[in-house]
């Protein structure tokens, strides 16, 4: 059996080439899948050399696709694939589109084996590292030792926080662990912003003052010192409100739904701020339209957030269109925190109000 040539250096691998460079079962389960369900594209005739094969574009795709994961799998280079035939691969695969893409065909010509013979993923922050590597003891062996760094709560290098994302990410092992043991990176980094952030703005605490800093979603109550340098300190940490929000919310341990939930009401009592509308305001008419919004608000969702997210380029390409992905989350905001009001459970978010003391250059948890 011959597959059809055409002018690409995957479409002239003779069956031989590719059932060694791919693995046999996978071609020929393509093939196979292919000729059952679409019969009818495909030409067939007999010649002295035997059956020969013309794929149709489809055909053509699955076994494009199905090479690539074959050399992926080995950790070879990946050859004679251009990076839009690699692209096509990556959509067809994830469903989606990926600022990765490029990095990863990048990695992919290289091959597995060589970026594990460099241990790139210590050393290059770009490196992805890809599922199938997950597994690979060189890899298992410096993720543990990453989190040894972390419970003794030392500094991180960015290859180092990106080889522990990665298992995070994909629920591996390690991921309680890894959370619980960043709270304390990301509040030592808050620290240090609010320290900076205080010294740039000329804010001199002496070492007897304690700040108590109190924070729900984008609002921030400072008390400590006087009342009007309690104000200038609120104004000029405001914007670590979220970040502080997060912290808290991590440390009581909600449920992935639970802390979506939180941060959507945050998210929808920060749009309704100064706007003279709370959460109680707005509601669900009977065709499930929301109402009650502000009129700027309203009329952004009306206007774009049934429209299509994706714009295509000319060249087969697409991009995000923003301010529709931005009327969409903003749709999605306003719609779970009337779910949360709804259902009651309101007052129990409200409640979560996380609360800090800053002194001599330390920030901690304490007690309302």
């Amino acid at each position: 059996m011959r597959i059809n040539s055409g002018r690409s250096p995957l479409e002239r691998l003779s069956f031989r080439k590719a059932r060694k460079a791919v693995q046999s079962d996978l071609l020929r389960q393509s093939l196979k899948k292919a000729s059952k369900t679409k019969k009818s594209e495909y030409r067939r005739y007999v010649s002295e050399s035997g059956v020969r094969i013309e794929l149709s574009p489809k055909a053509k795709d699955m076994l494009r696709d199905n090479y690539i994961d074959g050399v992926l799998e080995s950790g070879e280079p990946l050859r004679g694939i251009s990076y839009d035939d690699y692209f096509k691969y990556y959509i067809n695969k994830h469903g989606f589109k990926s600022d990765d893409i490029e990095q990863e065909y990048k990695q992919a010509l290289k091959g597995d084996n060589a970026s594990l013979r460099e241990k790139e993923w210590r050393t290059n922050p770009d490196y992805i590292i890809p599922p199938r590597l997950y597994d690979n003891p060189l890899i298992v062996a410096d993720r543990n030792a990453v989190y040894d760094k972390i419970r003794n709560d030392e500094e991180l290098s960015v290859c180092e926080e990106k080889l522990v994302h990665a298992f995070t990410n994909w629920g591996y092992e390690g991921e309680k662990v890894y959370n619980e043991a960043m709270l304390s990176q990301r509040t030592k980094r808050v620290e240090k912003d609010i320290a900076r952030t205080l010294s740039d703005a000329g804010i001199e605490l002496s070492p007897d003052d304690e700040l108590k800093i109190e924070v729900w979603g984008s609002e921030m109550k400072v008390s400590g010192v006087s009342e009007e340098l309690n104000s200038t300190i609120a104004e000029a940490l405001k914007k670590y409100a979220f970040p502080l929000s997060g912290i808290f919310a991590d440390n009581r341990n909600l449920s992935g739904e639970q802390s979506a939930e939180l941060i959507q009401l945050q998210f929808a009592e920060s749009y309704l701020k100064d706007s003279g509308v709370s959460v109680f305001d707005i509601y669900l008419d009977e065709n499930e339209n929301i109402v009650g919004l502000p009129e700027n608000f309203d009329k952004f969702i009306k206007e774009n957030a049934d429209k299509s997210d994706i714009i295509d380029k000319d060249n087969g390409d697409f991009v995000w269109n923003n301010e529709v992905r931005n009327a969409k989350n903003m749709r999605d905001t306003f719609l779970s925190a009337i779910d949360t009001v709804k259902s009651g459970r309101y007052d129990y978010f409200r409640s979560m109000v996380g609360v800090y003391s800053f002194k001599n250059g330390v920030l901690a948890a304490a007690d309302k």
